[in-house]
């Protein structure tokens, strides 16, 4: 039986996985971070793929380190020969690296332009001095000079083949790229991140991998029998014990927004909604590297292991909000290929005779224009040939300086991933890290704002049935969930963070869409 074909991988792994051949710094701190990071936890991967964009990092930083390693040994070997001459082919070098320096302060592509040319004078000046000597470089033969020549081209070549190297692996990233299995152990051992309820994060920001908060609304709801107000005091229509559980209550919403994702027509379901329980917890707050301790809850978590909670676990922690881990129920819709990812987190809690409902929307923007760059057939033209050499002899100076540097850090990679951390929670995200800062496009604002409607729209609804299907007064949620509804915030008398309307003389609201 034949193999069933490649899936292809989305808009944002492919994004992604050219920043690892177009930014250094990018592939850096994603190797550093989680590939050798093996005491650390790791961010949700939230529409990509993570192993292959780690590969794609390996393959990069191993054509970056054989550029380097060649760099290297050919200096040593032309020192070895003539160091006359490979001062002469330093300063040559040097004189380039002064003005690129000049260059980054130059602002205009064609005043840029113009200074990298100016600084491949030096390469010019070699030449003619090989003819005729030059005072400058002082009376060494022309066989001399002409090995200043030949070394340099051999420096000089072996960046731009290295950079075509580069290029040919962001041509293997167009539209249709099949995903890859993958061997490295390591690789294997992140892809099951994706497949946990966990989450360890280190600072203040729990729903690290999400992109940025839109919106967050929260209220408290008197648990209180079905009544008549004017004949019955509130005090004496409450219920001596709690009428529900926390879990049933998010049993009951989880179920209404499955029936959202997967059952009907197309025109009452949301493609793409993903629901999913997910606890978080601050790393500060873990006693140890293998036990979270919340209350009275007690969880077995490990950066060596997949971040799973076993239901009895998860079932604890829903039942104790006390501690520093907290249930949420994430409703995720990711659209545009992967690119753009809405995601509400909905907490729930019963404690002092009263609801608590939290809902908080985020929403994660395309990757960076330069990552995207490589779906520009036209850009993909003009890299193809001339400017692909130009943009290498214009780096080959940094390169060569560069070199050295990335060697010594490549051999520090590994016993740098290893050593031990006071604080080893989550504290980069990949896709956070590459992404825009900002939507793109009318569209995606629009449909973020969309999808976390529809899906905050459907929470309060299924609240709504399940308290009164309990013989629980709603009068009181029906008019705080209408507010949420008609203004975008409830008056809580503290601070909201749901679009710019206020509600009431003490409710304040923070507008946190646009940006991070």
């Amino acid at each position: 039986m034949p193999a069933p074909p490649a899936q292809p991988v989305s808009s944002a792994t492919r994004h992604l996985s050219a920043a690892a051949y177009l930014d250094q710094g990018f592939r850096r701190v994603a190797l550093a971070e989680i590939y050798h990071g093996e005491q650390r936890f790791v961010a949700p991967s939230y529409g990509f793929d993570l192993p292959t964009v780690l590969a794609h990092c390996l393959t990069a930083q191993r054509i970056t380190a054989a550029q380097d390693g060649c760099l290297l040994a050919g200096l040593l070997l032309f020192a070895l020969i003539d160091w006359d001459n490979l001062l002469r082919t330093l300063f040559v070098v040097g004189f380039g690296l002064i003005v690129m320096f000049v260059g980054l302060l130059v602002e205009k592509p064609l005043a840029k332009m113009l200074v990298v040319v100016l600084g491949y004078t030096s390469l010019l000046i070699i030449v003619i001095n090989t003819i005729f000597p030059l005072p400058l470089l002082g009376a060494g033969s022309q066989q001399s000079h002409g090995g200043v020549l030949v070394m340099l081209l051999i420096l000089f070549g072996v960046v731009v083949g290295t950079e075509f190297r580069m290029r040919a692996q962001l041509d293997r990233l167009a539209p249709g790229a099949a995903v890859v299995q993958h061997t490295d152990q390591r690789l294997r051992k992140l892809a099951a991140v994706d497949h946990g309820n966990l989450t360890v994060y280190a600072g203040y920001r729990p729903f690290i991998g999400s992109g940025f908060e839109i919106g967050t609304w929260s209220f408290a709801q008197r648990l209180m029998r079905a009544g008549d107000p004017l004949t019955q005091r509130e005090q004496d229509r409450e219920f001596d014990t709690a009428p529900f559980t926390t879990l049933e209550l998010k049993e009951y919403v989880t179920k209404n927004l499955f029936d959202l994702a997967f059952t009907g027509p197309p025109e009452l379901r949301l493609p793409g909604l993903d629901v999913t329980d997910r606890v978080f917890v601050a790393c500060s707050e873990i006693t140890n590297r293998s036990q979270v301790h919340s209350s009275e809850v007690k969880i077995n978590a490990s950066p060596s292991r997949p971040p799973v909670l076993s239901p009895a676990a998860l079932e604890r922690v829903i039942a104790n909000p006390t501690g520093p881990a907290r249930h949420y129920l994430s409703c995720q819709v990711v659209s545009w290929d992967g690119e753009v990812v809405t995601t509400v987190y909905v907490h729930f809690a019963v404690q002092g005779r009263t609801l608590y409902l939290e809902l908080s929307a985020w929403a994660l923007p395309p990757c960076a224009p330069a990552y995207r760059s490589i779906d520009d057939a036209e850009q993909a033209v003009v890299l193809g040939g001339a400017m692909t050499v130009f943009k290498a002899l214009a780096g080959a100076p940094m390169v060569l300086l560069k070199a050295p540097i990335n060697l010594a850090r490549l051999a520090m990679a590994d016993r740098q991933g290893g050593a031990a951390r006071s604080n080893y929670g989550a504290r980069i995200s990949l896709r956070e890290l590459g992404d825009a800062g900002r939507l793109r496009a009318y569209q995606q604002e629009h449909d973020v704002e969309k999808y976390s409607r529809i899906i905050e729209r459907r929470v309060l609804a299924a609240v709504y049935d399940f308290l009164e299907d309990k013989d629980i007064d709603v009068s009181e949620y029906t008019q705080r969930a209408m507010t949420i509804l008609n203004n975008g915030v409830i008056n809580t008398g503290g601070t909201t963070t749901l679009h710019s309307t206020a509600v009431g003389s003490q409710a304040t609201t923070i507008n946190r869409g646009g940006g991070k």
